[in-house]
């Protein structure tokens, strides 16, 4: 059987094996410190750059951009916003600067952006108009949504005109007038130019030709556009001048 022995160390090798391990910890603690060095100065350079972002006047905010606006005037759409000057565009809430613009009722939608270094961009949809809603108090352009939001000047025949004795129809009866003007048969639909309305239970529509369909309420579209139809077909009916389709289970006709 072999027998290994470990050959006694020499002060020479000693000394070396100090030397390197002695090294290697200088090495260790100048690696720590030029860590702690550049943690240390990037914590001063976030520091200082949120200082600028949100505390000194280089990001805040000094003008206003208004787009979109075309029947609305952009300084009233500026002055209604209310836009907080001085402070940092970074941290602007804009949240409560969108719902005030949103209170002026020609106004659809709006975005409100940052446009960095110094601007805030409002960004404004105005409502389309589909009708133009006539009443004793005057003449009001409508959009889908049934809101009557401008005074409607000479609009020539682009819109259908509803007629009511009414100061004013709520949104909900304007929705069912549309919906009630969608559902009409092609032939009748395009010569739509009134409608009759003082409430959405009693919609009477006016032809070009001066003919009627009397609609009544919003209930069964589908059914009472398939008997309009029929009537208007019909050698027998087609020439009445009032088409009465609000029962559409019993329709009658007047010439």
């Amino acid at each position: 059987m072999s027998t290994f022995t470990s050959r006694p160390s020499t002060p020479a090798a000693a000394a070396a094996a100090e030397a390197r391990f002695a090294e290697r910890l200088a090495s260790r603690r100048r690696t720590w410190w030029i860590r702690a060095g550049i943690g240390a100065l990037v914590a001063v350079v976030l520091l200082a750059a949120g200082w600028v972002v949100c505390f000194s006047d280089v990001l805040a905010v000094r003008s206003v951009q208004v787009a979109g606006v075309k029947r609305l005037d952009a300084e009233e759409v500026e002055r209604v916003a209310n836009v907080p000057h001085g402070g940092s565009l970074a941290l602007l809430d804009t949240g409560p600067i969108e719902a005030r613009i949103r209170t002026l009722v020609p106004v659809a939608d709006v975005s409100v952006s940052r446009k960095f270094p110094n601007t805030v961009r409002i960004e404004v949809t105005e409502r389309t108009p589909v009708a133009v809603l006539d009443t004793p108090k005057g003449r009001r352009l409508v959009d889908a949504e049934g809101v009557a939001y401008a005074t409607a000047g000479d609009t020539g025949s682009r819109y259908v005109v509803v007629e009511t004795e009414q100061d004013s129809l709520p949104p909900e009866s304007m929705v069912r007038v549309n919906e009630m003007i969608a559902a009409l048969p092609e032939l009748v639909r395009t010569k739509v130019t009134t409608v009759e309305a003082d409430t959405d239970q009693d919609m009477t529509v006016v032809l070009s030709d001066g003919r009627k369909v009397v609609w009544g309420g919003p209930e069964e579209p589908e059914f009472k556009a398939k008997v309009l139809e029929v009537l208007l077909r019909d050698k027998s009916t087609r020439a009445a001048r009032t088409f009465d389709v609000s029962v559409p289970e019993a329709p009658t006709v007047k010439r």
